[in-house]
């Protein structure tokens, strides 16, 4: 998957391309993102918001800027394929999230023998 660094000069990029952002110190790129959106960007430069999914942890949707970009070229297939992973992380992470909302009210509730308070 060929890669190159966003800055000035505009780059076009595809649906679920690979974005990376850097520490900031180090210009180490340590966070993992894909491109959510169903259309080409075209002038995507260092300083562009764009809707991307987090690869986690944790995983989520979020509008934020990257630093570089590689693309696998991938067919309308696996873009589907793609979509439908992402999708299935955030059902499951809503699910995870009701699951503990669900225990903490529960867990707030002290038992002391057969009373609830």
């Amino acid at each position: 998957m060929p890669a190159r660094r966003l800055f000035d000069n505009a780059q076009t990029i595809q649906p679920y391309d690979v974005l990376t952002q850097t520490d900031g110190a180090s210009d180490l790129m340590v966070h993992a993102l894909l491109f959510h959106d169903t259309e080409p960007r075209s002038g995507v430069t260092r300083s562009t918001t764009l809707r991307v999914f987090h690869m986690g942890p944790p995983l989520g949707l979020r509008r934020d800027t990257v630093d570089a970009v590689g693309s696998a070229n991938l067919t309308p297939k696996q873009r589907r394929q793609v979509k439908a992973f992402m999708d299935d992380r955030l059902l499951e992470k809503k699910a995870q999230e009701s699951r503990q909302r669900a225990l903490g009210s529960e867990s707030e509730k002290v038992t002391i023998g057969p009373w609830r308070w």
